[in-house]
Order: structure tokens, then C-alpha cells, then sequence
């Protein structure tokens, strides 16, 4: 939650309007990758053309391995928090058409800007902490589960196949 909060503060008075940018939409997008227990691939591809304002849809796009060619699509209900990022993303309409980044490719900066603000509140960082949304995603998941508060299996939920 530390981080969360870090990613998403106000510009801080020596950082530049660009590391300000930067660090936002990271937080964005790893908010909604939290919010939607999307992994990063499925977060960085996000098009406009997936969202559904009126309909309060989005759909999630992708696949676990990237050498697998069927891709699963997911459709999630918009929740009010994921909507006010997403209209403020479209306000912004920096990436064209998508929602986190140019290209729909992984912004390569984004371990450094976590490892930065992590670092700046005393959350440690690295391959056996925190890391980008995985294991963050996999607890949430697992949660959602315990409180059985839907009735999608696990697996599905996560585009994990049964074993």
C-alpha cells in the first residue's frame, strides 16, 4: 500500500513534470493490474477499443506464455475506481491507442521506477520481494477465492490452465 500511494502522489517539488508522468501512469497501471489481476502484458496492451464506458466493460486480452497462439479474453466488470483511472488516462490520451504505454509493450523503466519509490519508503524490492503485479496478483486471487466471492474457478480467473 506504501508503494501504491508513492507511485500515485502528488509531484513532488524536485522531480521533473516527465518523472512525475512516468511515475503516475506506472501507478495506474499497476492499480489496475491489481484491481483486475491482469499480468503486465495484459495491462500494457490495453486498448481504448477494450473499454465499454457505457456498458461499464472491460475486457482483458491475453495469454500467459507468449508463444501460445490462443489468446483468452477476459470481461470485467468497470468497479468506480478503475473507471476514474481509465478517464483520466483518456483525458491525458498521451499513448494513442493505448491506455498505458505507445507501443503495447512493457514500459522498460518500470522496475527502476518501482525499485526508486519502494526504496523511497522502505519496501524492499528485488526477485525474491516485490515484483510486478505476480505475486501481488497470485494473494489477490487467492483471497478472492477464500471469500468465494465469485463463482469463476481460480484458474480461469488467473488464465492459468488446470493442471
Amino acid at each position: 500500500m506504501k508503494l501504491l500511494t508513492e507511485l500515485l502522489s502528488a509531484r513532488q517539488p524536485d522531480e521533473t513534470q516527465k518523472d512525475f508522468e512516468q511515475r503516475r501512469v506506472l501507478g495506474q497501471g499497476f492499480q489496475m493490474a491489481l484491481l483486475t489481476g491482469a499480468r503486465v502484458g495484459e495491462v500494457t496492451t490495453l486498448r481504448w477499443e477494450q473499454i465499454d464506458f457505457k456498458a461499464k466493460i472491460l475486457q482483458i486480452i491475453g495469454r500467459k506464455n507468449r508463444f501460445k497462439i490462443a489468446k483468452v479474453v477476459r470481461y470485467l466488470e468497470l468497479t468506480p475506481t478503475m473507471e476514474e483511472i481509465l478517464r483520466e488516462r483518456k483525458e491525458i490520451n498521451a499513448f494513442g491507442d493505448f491506455v498505458f504505454c505507445r507501443t503495447g509493450n512493457s514500459v522498460t523503466a518500470y522496475h527502476e521506477i518501482l525499485r526508486e519509490d519502494a526504496e523511497a519508503v522502505g519496501v524492499n524490492y528485488g526477485a525474491k520481494t516485490a515484483r510486478w503485479p505476480h505475486h501481488t496478483r497470485c494473494q489477490i486471487h487467492s483471497r478472492n477465492e477464500n471469500a468465494a466471492s465469485r463463482n469463476i474457478p481460480l484458474n480461469r480467473r488467473r488464465n492459468h490452465r488446470t493442471l
